[in-house]
């Protein structure tokens, strides 16, 4: 109680001061942005993916939020770059053979949690659970721990053989300044498509359907046709020369009208 002779209270015990903010558990929020997708905060199950930020989500989740936004009201906060599928890509993950097996039965929460991690580094064998710096290859999905590809230098994939860039490895949970920046860098540099502008010149010449069909007409009618005038003057010139070694008189030879005469009506068209 003090105040009684046998003790000294000290000033907090006797004025109030402000409360310092309680600091979060720095264990708790690593296990959970490994072990929980980065927008339902619902357990990671397969199918994974992973953006341009590193960060880890259900699949199902973000097909969720492609179709309808509404469903998760933070997800423009949380994950707006995410527009088209093409922004994210699926993780070839390896599986711990030891996951379910726990170390200890003191468990009370998610930091106090001593079971194995859910996956796994195929090389190194390191557990996934932030304690060590995994990365994923947007080239073919594959995650390994960044010691193993800094150990093996390879420009192919040590899972798949795939080949890959530099700029293809993305580290997963990056948590220090400088890696949240050149996440961020990498995300604001990304390609974009760009529409393809009209020139002038189509933009004056594209009318309305009318016009489009008035010209394809005259096209049409333009093609280069063969100059009758001419094949008439030239069979006329084969009568008159056939009719030099003639007599000038036709003899009947029985036939009828539609026979008679066939080469001259033939040499007139």
């Amino acid at each position: 109680m003090g105040c009684d002779g046998g003790s000294i209270p000290k000033r907090e015990e006797l004025v109030k001061t402000k409360q310092e903010a309680e600091k979060p558990n720095q264990t708790s929020q690593m296990r959970a942005a490994w072990e929980l997708c980065a927008l339902s905060k619902q357990p990671l199950r397969q199918p994974i993916v992973g953006c341009l930020l590193g960060k880890l989500y259900n699949k199902i989740t973000i097909l969720e939020i492609l179709t309808s936004k509404g469903d998760y009201g933070d997800a423009d906060i949380i994950c707006p770059h995410i527009t088209k599928p093409k922004d994210f890509k699926q993780l070839n993950l390896t599986l711990n053979p030891d996951k379910g097996r726990q170390t200890s039965s003191l468990v009370t929460n998610i930091s106090d949690t001593a079971d194995h991690a859910q996956f796994i580094c195929p090389i190194t064998k390191k557990e996934m659970n932030g304690r060590s710096r995994f990365v994923f290859l947007w080239s073919c999905g594959c995650v390994v721990s960044e010691s193993a590809l800094k150990t093996i230098n390879s420009t192919t994939c040590l899972v798949c053989n795939q080949p890959f860039k530099p700029e293809d490895v993305i580290l997963i949970n990056p948590t220090s300044e400088a890696d949240i920046k050149t996440a961020q860098d990498r995300l604001a540099s990304r390609p974009t498509k760009k529409r393809k502008r009209k020139s002038p010149e189509l933009l004056a010449g594209s009318g309305s359907d009318e016009e489009k069909k008035k010209q394809k007409s005259e096209v049409k009618i333009n093609m280069n046709l063969p100059d009758l005038k001419e094949a008439h003057e030239a069979a006329m010139k084969v009568n008159r020369s056939v009719k030099l070694f003639s007599n000038g008189k036709e003899e009947d030879k029985g036939g009828n009208y539609l026979t008679k005469g066939t080469f001259n009506r033939y040499a007139a068209c």
